[in-house]
């Protein structure tokens, strides 16, 4: 039960289309080629290749197999290779174990070899191995840089000198303006495909020239090349032309204007191919906007606008490429900025970013070891509960206390309430960050407390061994799942910087995290970008006829631990236009008949005094249902409100609710069939799938409805969290069957 906005609708219907054009135009021996020379064919076969790989075509598929095999047996001419050669190095690193390819390692070879070394155009390339010095251009050069990079990404060893000639390179023919144009030493304007191109390359460089310049907490590392390069994108941001490379497009202000000049904007030039630049920065940099744009929605945005029928992108102006390799590039951009978000960072008003590749290194990490494309971004807590909700762990880390503001806080509350985990981490040996969590943890939720974390517990004992680790882990919980998990000593960012992502797994810095991430996400798929298992109000909908009011019991004890939970049903209700639920918290003396269900949850055994015993009794024997849930599925919960119930009706019987019951045949007013019901997947009840609700009936009355398997936790939609319970889809659908049936039957 995922919540999808319209946007990623279209992407992913897009990224379908481009994939079924791309797959139709291979020819027999695997190749897609347009009748250029070899060389190119080589090299519009690998772009195509990998943006099929990065759409989700394995490299297994009859259709990739027989591409990666005329790559690999590809002959290059003695010219024009820069292109093809970087980019069948790009995919020859994401097929299994890659550093043993003869081809990989030749290509990586040819490349360093290809790097011009004399002045003035060292550190760049042209479009093969260089004759002279003296010719040089940024995307050949890009390029050349890419395909080094996915190598090394992919365990081959590249020469530190390398990064560095390409650094220098880039920054010496970095423009006043912050950009570049096509090549160096001219008076070419800056223009937004080659600026893309120059500050995805300085990330590139950054990481494996600079990453332990952070160390030092003294002063925050700077890189003012690369910050240029991403204001420039800022500041000229756009997605239907490249900007100082095409004029504006004439937008018509009014209706007499457009019919003024009816002539249509001339095409923008190599747009597929720029937005690749625009996504391969907001990739390396977690940034989500450049300037005040959404790069990624912008540009998904023209994208399936100018999507044709046939699922192809026909060529952006005189240079650009054939439409196979346009598609190509469109789709790279989307299916890489559509890809999960593992992890957001936070950025607030101290010291936040003192590690800048902290949250980058780890994601890498989890490429590795998931085999699965993830982002990261930067959030803020000023943004909207949607971009909050886009990855199931958020990410701080300082050396200076956090203050917040109340509307910070109120956000932070939100996400977590949701089902998010926030993971804070203190920088260095001072302890004002970790005190400073602590407190906001107290500020958030009085009624928890953080506690060290037990040895035998799952972030300890997960997948990911975790060795090497400075105790203790703090945690605040809500008695089903973490809340807050803190780092507060071992300086976790540092030691993430440090790593630089390695994905090797033994004494990995990464492992506690992973092991987190893994939890969080339980083992349903993760969810694309711009989808939410959370529910919002939908305001086009009309309220449903059906009012619903049910008690919400309060004793002295967890009665409460996911209270969102009945907000996203409430939702969930009216936006299906299935009924208008409230939910009143009360004390047990205030039940009455005006509540038709009392529901009654908690993580541990309820104790209820005799006046909230009697008062219970009393609802119940005037007409009212008890609805009880142990929340995580906790078995001193379920026992304790059982023997509760026996104590009070000893001749009532507790038995499972018939299937034939008319809460799963739907035989009630709005009713659905429920023929099963699915678990979450650490329960033990995986394998079963027949809904486990027990009735408490006497006299043919049915009191109670008793589920000793999670619910609250489930009406939240999160999917992780390692407790027995309905999955999140039937334990909404459960709820809505009883409070349905119940209300048919008032």
């Amino acid at each position: 039960m995922i919540a999808r906005s319209a946007r990623s609708i279209r992407t992913q219907a897009a990224i379908d289309r481009a994939v079924k054009f791309l797959l139709s135009q291979q020819g027999p021996d695997g190749s897609w080629n347009d009748m250029s020379s070899s060389d190119v064919v080589i090299g519009q076969t690998a772009v195509v290749t990998l943006a099929l790989l990065s759409a989700g075509e394995s490299h297994q598929s009859p259709a990739l197999s027989k591409a990666i095999e005329f790559l690999r047996k590809g002959h290059f001419t003695p010219s024009y290779q820069t292109y093809s050669v970087a980019l069948r190095a790009c995919v020859l690193a994401q097929l299994p174990e890659p550093s043993k390819l003869p081809e990989l390692r030749a290509d990586v070879a040819w490349l360093q070899k290809a790097m011009i070394d004399k002045e003035p155009n060292s550190g760049l390339f042209t479009y093969g191995l260089p004759m002279s010095a003296e010719s040089a251009d940024y995307s050949n050069s890009q390029y050349g840089v890419l395909g080094a990079w996915y190598a090394a990404e992919a365990g081959l060893e590249i020469p530190f000198n390398f990064w560095r000639r390409a650094e220098n390179a880039w920054k010496n023919g970095q423009q006043r303006d912050g950009g570049w144009g096509y090549v160096p030493n001219s008076d070419d304007n800056s223009y937004a495909s080659m600026t893309a191109a120059g500050a995805a390359t300085l990330f590139i460089t950054n990481d494996f020239l600079h990453a332990h310049d952070a160390h030092d907490l003294i002063s925050a590392p700077s890189n003012p090349a690369l910050d240029r390069a991403v204001q420039w994108l800022g500041q000229h941001f756009a997605v239907d032309y490249n900007p100082g490379r095409d004029p504006p497009p004439r937008r018509p202000h009014d209706l007499l204007s457009a019919f003024a000049d009816p002539r249509p904007p001339p095409p923008g030039t190599n747009l597929p191919y720029m937005l690749f630049g625009y996504e391969r920065v907001g990739e390396a940099s977690g940034l989500t906007r450049y300037g005040s744009h959404r790069w990624f929605d912008e540009g998904a945005d023209f994208l399936t606008r100018s999507q044709r029928d046939d699922g192809s992108w026909s060529p952006f102006g005189s240079f650009s490429g054939s439409p196979e390799v346009e598609t190509a590039y469109a789709l790279l951009f989307l299916s890489r900025g559509l890809s999960p978000v593992a992890v957001q960072k936070l950025q607030f008003a101290t010291r936040w970013n003192n590690r800048p590749r902290d949250v980058a290194d780890f994601t890498f990490f989890l490429r590795h070891n998931t085999e699965t494309h993830f982002n990261w971004q930067i959030t803020s807590l000023s943004g909207s509960p949607a971009e909050l909700r886009e990855a199931p762990l958020l990410y701080a880390a300082s050396d200076r206390p956090i203050t917040l503001a109340a509307s910070d806080k109120s956000a932070l509350k939100d996400y977590l309430l949701h089902g998010g985990l926030l993971v804070a981490a203190n920088d260095g040996e001072n302890a004002g960050f970790a005190t400073s969590i602590e407190k906001l943890g107290a500020d958030l939720f009085p009624a928890y407390a953080f506690h060290d974390l037990p040895l035998g517990d799952t972030t300890y004992t997960g997948n990911f061994p975790v060795t090497g680790m400075r105790l203790p882990i703090r945690v605040l919980a809500n008695g089903l799942r973490k809340l807050i998990v803190l780092f507060p000593k071992g300086d976790l960012s540092w030691r993430f910087q440090e790593a630089g992502g390695s994905p090797t797994v033994r004494q990995s810095p990464y492992n506690a995290l992973a092991n987190l991430w893994a939890e969080a996400m339980g083992s349903d798929d993760p969810l694309l970008k711009g989808e939410s298992a959370w529910f919002d109000r939908s305001i086009a909908a009309v309220d449903a006829s059906t009012k619903l009011r049910i008690a919400r019991l309060q004793y002295h004890g967890n009665w409460d631990p996911e209270p969102a939970g009945w907000v996203r049903l409430a939702n969930l209700l009216h936006n299906r236009g299935d009924a208008e639920l409230q939910t009143d918290p009360i004390s047990f003396d205030k039940l009455s008949d005006a509540y038709p269900i009392a529901h009654l949850t908690g993580t541990a055994a309820i104790k209820l005094s005799a006046q909230e015993q009697a008062a219970l009794k009393q609802y119940i024997d005037h007409g009212g249902l008890l609805f009880f849930d142990a929340a995580g599925g906790s078995p001193e919960a379920a026992a304790s409100i059982q023997a509760l119930l026996a104590s009070m009706y000893p001749a009532a019987q507790n038995e499972p609710l018939p299937i034939d019951h008319p809460i799963y045949s739907g035989a009630y007013a709005g009713g659905r069939k429920i023929d099963e019901a699915t678990y979450r997947h650490s329960s033990q009840l995986v394998a079963t799938r027949i809904p486990r609700l027990r009735g408490i009936t006497l006299d043919g009355k049915l009191l109670a409805i008793i589920s000793n398997e999670d619910i609250s936790g489930g009406l939240v939609g999160y999917s992780g969290s390692l407790f027995v319970g309905y999955s999140p889809e039937s334990a909404a659908e459960l709820t809505r069957a009883v409070l349905l049936w119940r209300c048919a039957r008032r």
